[in-house]
């Protein structure tokens, strides 16, 4: 009887392996033996150059960029190198912590550390009881990235925080980076100095002791993994995410963009592009040390950043939210930041000039994933200057696959054969030295931004006189909600009314939040009842700019000056008494 089983130790051949066979057939472009060899892999276009003396494979991803630069091992040591550079020349241009919130979360790193085994255990956090951080709805939204500054932490405050600003502002980079090398985009390293000068406000923000240089590092590997098919990967991507920053809108806004990129490319969805990323979302906002109060404070955060964000703000006249939620001006705009919105219309350029719809259907999936993510970034940016973080990157990745695409791997192939030997390197050389001016102007702009930031020593007297002389958990009135940062810096043996973003006080209590608006602006002529009664609070702290409270309090005999520095005043409120829950 005839048997349909192969014989013993050969298995029969499958579709698969025959249509992979087939595609891994040489395919010579002229005929010729001097002609690259292509051979067709399953994810993407390997080449072996043929000659009469024989086959070699050239180069690939990150070689291949550096050689299209003109600088042998730029990927390898010398991106890397450039950017660390880049970044710690702004850095370092200034002892001080960049960005505000940097202090909160430097010192928010060291009490995790502190708590050995336990920091992944909800945290009490006692320092902000009339917000939304108060003890009983305490949420820690930065969690993830409290814990990889936790290392940092071993060195001195200081120190710890400007050293993890620029390891995490360089690890986002190199990531854009990788992503052109491994697709390989010609002129990477060229591609990345221009990423380096789209904008002052760019390498400013990402000097920042904040999250934001994760959150680009972290959108940019979800387009990695997308790109390469890796689609499993996100969904631990999707958890990380969620523990970094409550903005998951933004991952599953980029990989709806590769999966949208995808079906255009392939005629068919790719469900796994939405699917990953959500559950890992979930995932994490559900396994989290602080949940549910997670989950509540993520819509209270977000809720009057996305109205006015939209415009949608009707209660504008009582409460703005932080600055850079605000647009820049239009004549800042143009002036530091006119080549990051150039770079989105650039990259529409070699698609608008080939307009024929078989040109049209057959962009890349990768183009067009980009092209959505850099247009939405740049639309973002107008409205609100934070987007500045992240426009440049992906407005330079969509102009770099696009411009790629104009001119196919085999025509460049050709045109570097016909060109003299050395032309390539001279012709990198040229367009170096085109983007060397923006470069320094990107890199001078920070550097000014950066030095204008406050000394961080400014307030360290004032809130060690606070700690040595009041009783522990002693309530203070700030009368700034930005000075809150700096003093957790320093003291951390009293609590503060207010920090860290002014509607998380006004959400919490909107009528106790206008009245302390009103002292702190002086318009109540004897504050110090008000303080003591109404807050529960016997010291009060202030800088030097609120003139109009503190000709107030000169003048209220229930407030007594006890120390004073060039630049904050601390008062007493007489008659007030500590509590059994501050002693």
């Amino acid at each position: 009887m005839r048997q349909d089983r192969a014989p013993r130790g050969r298995r029969p051949p499958t579709v698969g392996r025959r249509s992979r066979a087939r595609d891994a057939r040489p395919v010579s472009l002229s005929g010729r033996g001097t002609d690259p060899v292509y051979y067709r892999g399953r994810s993407h276009l390997g080449r072996i150059t043929c000659s009469g003396r024989g086959c070699r494979p050239e180069p690939s991803g990150t070689q291949l960029a550096d050689a299209d630069s003109g600088s042998p091992g730029a990927g390898v040591l010398g991106a890397p190198a450039r950017v660390a550079l880049t970044v710690s020349a702004v850095h370092w241009s200034t002892p001080n912590i960049i960005g505000v919130d940097g202090y909160y979360h430097i010192k928010m790193a060291e009490i995790l550390r502190q708590q050995g085994w336990r920091m992944l255990l909800p945290l009490e956090f006692p320092w902000l009881p009339t917000t939304v951080l108060n003890p009983a709805d305490f949420t820690n939204h930065h969690l993830l990235f409290h814990l990889l500054l936790a290392p940092f932490t071993l060195l001195d405050l200081r120190i710890g925080a400007k050293l993890s600003a620029v390891v995490f502002a360089t690890a986002a980079l190199m990531t854009a980076y990788q992503i052109m090398a491994e697709h390989r985009i010609r002129f990477a390293p060229l591609w990345l100095l221009v990423m380096l000068s789209a904008a002052g406000p760019f390498l400013y923000r990402l000097s920042m002791t904040r999250r934001q240089s994760l959150t680009l590092c972290l959108l940019l590997l979800a387009l990695y993994l997308a790109f390469s098919g890796r689609r499993r990967w996100l969904l631990p991507l999707g958890f990380a995410f969620s523990w970094l920053f409550d903005g998951f809108p933004l991952l599953l806004g980029v990989c709806g963009a590769a999966f949208l990129g995808e079906w255009w490319q392939t005629r068919r969805p790719h469900w796994g592009l939405l699917l990953y990323p959500a559950a890992g979302v979930a995932l994490g906002t559900l396994i989290h040390p602080h949940f549910p109060n997670n989950l509540w404070f993520s819509y209270l955060h977000m809720q009057p950043k996305l109205l006015q964000l939209f415009g949608l703000r009707e209660t504008e006249a009582v409460i703005r939210v932080g600055n850079e939620w605000y647009p820049y001006s239009t004549d800042f705009l143009l002036s530091a930041n006119w080549l990051a919105l150039l770079l989105p219309v650039l990259g529409l350029v070699p698609i608008l000039l080939d307009p024929r719809p078989a040109r049209l259907r057959a962009i890349d999936g990768k183009v067009i994933a980009l092209g959505i993510v850099a247009v939405t970034f740049l639309l973002l940016f107008l409205r609100s200057r934070r987007w500045i973080e992240a426009e440049p990157a992906f407005a330079v990745l969509f102009c770099a696959f696009a411009w790629n695409r104009a001119l196919p791997e085999w025509a460049h192939d050709r045109l570097r054969m016909r060109l003299p030997s050395g032309a390539a390197m001279l012709v990198a050389v040229a367009a170096a030295a085109l983007v060397a001016p923006l470069f320094y102007r990107s890199v001078t702009t920070a550097i000014a931004d950066v030095r204008s930031t406050r000394d961080y020593l400014q307030y360290r007297d004032a809130a060690r006189w606070l700690a040595q002389n009041t009783p522990p958990g002693a309530r203070v009135f700030a009368t700034d909600w930005d000075d809150f940062p700096e003093l957790f810096f320093w003291n951390t043996h009293n609590v503060y009314l207010v920090g860290l973003d002014p509607t998380y006080m006004y959400l919490h209590d909107g009528p106790l939040y206008l009245r302390w608006r009103d002292i702190t602006r002086g318009r109540v002529e004897r504050p110090s009842s008000a303080i003591r009664d109404e807050f529960d609070s016997g010291f009060v702290f202030s800088d030097l700019a609120h003139d109009a409270f503190l000709r107030h309090a000169a003048a209220d005999p229930g407030m007594v000056e006890v120390f004073r520095s060039k630049n904050a005043v601390v008062f007493r409120v007489e008659g007030w008494r500590a509590t059994p829950s501050t002693e």
